[in-house]
C-alpha cells in the first residue's frame, strides 16, 4: 500500500525528529513517499523527498493562510497521479493542507496533533485563525492522532471532536541509537566533560528558543542559584528561535554568562545530555516533551513543569493534573507550572529542586530510569501508527468498496 506523508520540513524538532525515527518502520511496512513544504534538512538525513510548493519559514501569517488552498490542490494532484490514497501528517499546517486535500482527492487524511492547541492558539489573531482552522478542518480527517491523552482530551473538550475519533499513539524513540549517539565527542563535548570532571554540575535545557518554552524561568533560576551557591551549576540550552536576543540580553544583564551557554541548535544533542546532571523543561505547555524520554533513555533525572501537555504522563505522576507542590515520581520530577501558581511560586519551587540536585541529595537510580524509556521504543510504537493507518484503509475498502 502506497502512503503519502506530509511535515513541513526536515528542520529542526521534534516532530521532525519524530518522522525521522518513524520512517524505517513505517518504509518495511508500505510504500512511502514523503512531502516537505520547506526545502530543509537539519538533520542531515539521507531520506528521499518532494518538495510541495517551496514554502519559506519567513512567510507572514497571511501569506501561509492564503496559500492553503494552493498547496492542497498541489498535493491531491500529487496524489491521485501516484496513485496515493492514504495521507499521514504531522503538524498544524501540513494537517490543514492534508484535510483540505481530501476535499479535492477524497484520499484517506490521518493527522497528528504535536501540541496543546487550545494553549498554543490562545493569542493574538494568529491564534484565533488557528483555532478556527482547527475546529473547521480536524473533525474531517478519517482520524486524529494525539501524542498524548492531554492532547487528545484538549481537541475533545476545546474543539468538539468525538473522543472515539482519535488514538492516543506516544512518539517513538530509537532507544539503541541515542545510546550510540550519546558516544559521540567534539571539542565542545571535551570541554564540557572536563567541567564535569572537575566537580561542576551540569544542567540541559533543550527546546525551541519561543515564549511557550519558558526558558526565562531557568534563567531566573540560574540568577537565584548564583547568589546562593559558591560555585553555581552550568546551564546549556539547545535550541534556536526568536527569543534568542531576549534571552541573551537577560543573560548578560542577569550576570549569567559563566554559568548559562545559548549553545544554539545542535543536531546531536545527545552527548550534552550524557553529561548532564539533569535536563530541565519549564514549558507553559507542550504535547508530549521529547527531552523527558531522551533523558530516561540515558539514566539521567528529568526535571519538568507540570504543564498540559506530556510531562505527567511520561514520568507517571500519581497527583491529579495540575500539581501545585513538587512532585518527585519514580521517573522524575515534576514541579508547578507557572500559569497555574505565578511565576514566583513556580521559581521557587525549582530553585528548591535545583539546589537539592547541585548538593547530590536530589536522584533516582539510572536503571530505573532507562527501564521506563522502553516504553517508548519506536518499534512498538510504529507498530501502532501501522495498525491504525491499515485500520483506517480496510474501513474505507468497505465502506467505498
Amino acid at each position: 500500500m502506497k502512503l503519502a506523508i506530509l511535515i513541513y520540513s526536515l528542520g529542526g524538532g521534534g516532530a521532525e525528529r519524530v518522522l525521522l525515527t518513524l520512517l524505517p518502520h513505517l518504509q518495511s511496512a508500505f510504500d512511502v513517499r514523503l512531502f516537505v513544504l520547506e526545502d530543509k534538512n537539519s538533520y542531515g538525513a539521507e531520506v528521499d523527498y518532494e518538495v510541495l510548493g517551496d514554502s519559506k519559514s519567513s512567510e507572514s501569517a497571511a501569506q501561509k493562510l492564503l496559500r492553503l488552498p494552493f498547496l492542497a490542490r498541489m498535493l491531491a494532484n500529487r496524489l491521485r497521479a501516484q496513485g496515493i490514497t492514504l495521507c499521514l501528517s504531522m503538524l498544524n499546517r501540513p494537517n490543514y493542507i492534508n484535510l483540505f486535500a481530501t476535499k479535492i482527492s477524497g484520499h484517506i487524511a490521518i493527522i497528528s496533533e504535536h501540541a496543546t492547541p487550545s494553549l498554543q492558539h490562545q493569542r493574538g489573531l494568529g491564534g484565533a485563525v488557528n483555532r478556527w482552522l482547527i475546529r473547521a478542518l480536524y473533525p474531517s480527517a478519517t482520524h486524529i492522532v494525539a501524542v498524548s491523552s492531554g492532547v487528545r482530551n484538549d481537541l475533545a473538550a476545546h474543539f468538539g471532536i468525538a473522543q472515539t475519533r482519535i488514538t492516543t499513539i506516544h512518539n517513538p524513540f530509537d532507544i539503541a541509537q541515542i545510546k550510540a549517539q550519546s558516544l559521540a565527542t567534539n571539542a565542545r563535548i571535551a570541554e564540557i566533560e572536563s567541567q564535569k570532571n572537575a566537580g561542576r554540575i551540569v544542567l540541559v535545557a533543550i527546546g525551541r528558543l519561543d515564549s511557550g518554552k519558558n526558558h526565562r524561568l531557568l534563567l531566573l533560576a540560574m540568577a537565584r542559584l548564583k547568589s546562593m551557591l559558591a560555585a553555581p551549576p552550568l546551564l546549556l540550552i539547545l535550541g534556536e528561535g526568536e527569543q534568542r536576543e531576549n534571552l541573551q540580553q537577560m543573560i548578560e544583564a542577569q550576570n549569567l554568562a559563566d554559568c548559562v551557554v545559548l549553545e544554539g541548535f545542535v543536531s546531536n544533542p545527545y552527548p550534552y545530555i550524557r553529561l548532564a546532571n539533569a535536563t530541565l523543561c519549564a514549558s507553559l505547555y507542550e504535547g508530549f516533551l521529547n527531552v523527558l524520554v531522551e533523558s530516561l533513555a540515558l539514566g539521567i533525572l528529568p526535571i519538568s513543569s507540570d504543564c498540559p501537555s506530556g510531562p505527567r504522563e511520561i514520568l507517571e505522576s500519581a497527583n491529579p493534573p495540575y500539581n501545585i507542590e513538587t512532585e518527585i515520581t519514580r521517573y522524575g520530577v515534576l514541579f508547578p507550572s507557572s500559569p497555574i501558581v505565578g511565576e514566583e511560586e513556580s521559581l521557587l519551587c525549582l530553585v528548591a529542586i535545583l539546589a537539592r540536585v547541585c548538593t547530590g541529595e536530589l536522584a533516582i537510580a539510572p536503571e530505573i530510569l532507562k527501564k521506563r524509556a522502553q516504553a517508548f521504543d519506536a518499534a512498538t510504537i510504529a507498530q501502532q501508527y501501522c495498525a491504525l493507518l491499515r485500520q483506517a484503509a480496510q474501513a474505507d475498502c468497505q465502506r467505498n468498496p
